[in-house]
């Protein structure tokens, strides 16, 4: 049975992705640390946690629940990590509730990342758009000026302890780690999160490509082609299945030419206000919680907006897509050549099994024994 439970809630754009990498490409060497990722594979936690969910994100035919992992987590001696972003948009006290009893005794604890505004919001909206969205930078950008949006409860973490806070023993257990400043080594986020799980902090080299993000001109056909779904490839599954896995990842997140998202002059001021605010919040929540990183790190590093949606030309848009297209069409064709390459390496594996087998029954036939067993077959075969 595990000793500590650690959920790793997120939330989104966060280095997400670059833990989960770390995790799961070092599961074994982890495991050897008496830390394990319940239910052994990446996409069967996140059915778990969607299944804790509910809602949208459990609409889908899900390959495991939380009573699974829970299960899984019980069959585990010393630590247990579940990280999925899902996490932290529970959607009831109930959700909250059932995490935290369904894992006792073994103490649970709740891992939170912070990112500054700067970069944190354009990520967000690529976000929004990689989920369907539709709404223009610029429209999003004003949203975001009601200090109600929903953005801000997921990503300021003084929020985000006070929806698990009656739920843990011990303020202790919400640890709250941040997202190094751009340019600072990629493994240092690991080395933060490994502090808190006790895990090698020197497992933090990935071989994985970095979560590359949409420019300008892509994120605008994206927003573009969702207003045009209408009532096509709903989310989840459907969405996330054919748009997101043949369209957006391998035509519209490779492109070699890409003017980042950034900042317009006149969303600057109101931006560096929230993240100066955020750096108060945060301050004062590392005097009751776990604090890990440099409260600094979350003073808003914002890149001027060189390039908008809004202004691009039809034309431009267009030549976006068709470059993209271009880009999704080579996929297919490479994609095709390596599922070749592995069936023929499949063939080729189990030709060579049945002449190891072949093998080893000619050489077994010379035998003494083999030689008995044979003439007793061919006299039965003759009686």
């Amino acid at each position: 049975m595990a000793d500590d439970v650690y959920l790793h809630i997120g939330p989104p754009k966060t280095g997400t992705t670059y833990i989960q990498q770390v995790l799961w490409e070092n599961k074994e060497s982890l495991a050897g640390q008496q830390i394990s990722l319940p239910l052994g594979r990446r996409r069967l936690q996140y059915d778990a946690v969607a299944d804790l969910r509910g809602g949208i994100w459990a609409q889908a035919e899900l390959n495991a629940s939380w009573d699974e992992l829970v299960e899984s987590v019980h069959a585990h001696p010393g630590t247990s990590v579940v990280s999925e972003e899902l996490l932290a948009a529970m959607p009831d006290e109930k959700s909250f509730a059932r995490a935290v009893s369904s894992v006792a005794p073994a103490r649970l604890h709740i891992i939170c990342a912070v990112r500054d505004f700067g970069r944190g919001v354009p990520a967000n909206y690529q976000q929004a758009i990689r989920a369907r969205s539709s709404k223009s930078y610029d429209d999003y950008l004003e949203t975001l000026r009601d200090p109600r949006n929903e953005l801000w409860r997921l990503q300021d973490p003084a929020r985000l302890y006070q929806a698990w806070e009656p739920f843990l023993d011990d303020p202790s257990r919400f640890h709250v780690v941040t997202v190094p400043v751009s340019g600072a080594p990629q493994e240092l986020l690991w080395e933060r999160f490994a502090s808190i799980i006790g895990a090698d902090p020197g497992l933090g080299v990935t071989n994985r490509p970095r979560n590359e993000s949409l420019g300008v001109r892509e994120a605008e056909v994206l927003r573009r082609f969702n207003a045009r779904l209408g009532e096509k490839f709903p989310l989840p599954s459907p969405y996330i299945d054919n748009v997101t896995r043949n369209f957006i990842r391998p035509a519209l997140r490779t492109s070699p030419e890409v003017v980042r998202i950034g900042v317009p002059e006149h969303h600057v001021e109101w931006l560096t206000a929230r993240s100066d605010a955020l750096v108060d919040s945060v301050r004062q929540l590392s005097e009751k919680v776990d604090f890990v990183g440099d409260v600094e790190d979350l003073r808003a590093q914002i890149t001027p907006a060189s390039l908008a949606g809004k202004d691009l030309s039809d034309e431009e848009v267009l030549n976006a897509a068709l470059d993209a297209v271009i880009r999704q069409l080579e996929f297919m064709r490479d994609e095709k050549a390596r599922l070749k390459e592995r069936a023929q390496e499949r063939t080729k594996k189990a030709a060579r099994k049945r002449r190891r087998r072949e093998k080893a029954r000619r050489a077994y036939a010379r035998t003494p024994r083999g030689r008995v067993r044979g003439a007793a077959k061919a006299l039965l075969g003759r009686a």
